[in-house]
């Protein structure tokens, strides 16, 4: 069992499987979205909780985007080896990556 205080957002990381992040609605009630992890090829795992974590610290928005920012984020911490720092080119590059794959989808 899961016990939440009154904080208003909550990320639960997941390892290999992603992350599912939960945020306290107008209502009051805790919303869920699952982030499932976006690297099919995982080098090494170092980095990539330290990547969703840092992401969240610094972005100061909503959780929703800033979960899908932090997959992005944790997906490139795992696809090098060792706990490598991820630039802010690679990181728009994944970006624009990961929305095209979305964008392409959702027309089809």
């Amino acid at each position: 069992m899961v016990y939440l205080n009154n904080a208003s957002v909550w990320p639960c990381k997941l390892a290999a499987e992603g992350l599912t992040t939960y945020e306290r609605g107008r209502n009051g009630l805790m919303l869920s979205k699952p982030f499932p992890a976006l690297s099919v090829n995982p080098l090494g795992v170092a980095g990539a909780g330290d990547s969703v974590m840092a992401t969240g610290l610094a972005s100061l928005q909503p959780m929703m985007p800033t979960a899908a920012l932090a997959c992005c984020m944790a997906a490139l911490a795992v696809e090098t080896m060792g706990n490598t720092p991820i630039s802010a080119d690679s990181l728009r590059n994944s970006l624009e990556e990961v929305l095209s794959i979305n964008r392409r989808q959702s027309a089809a």
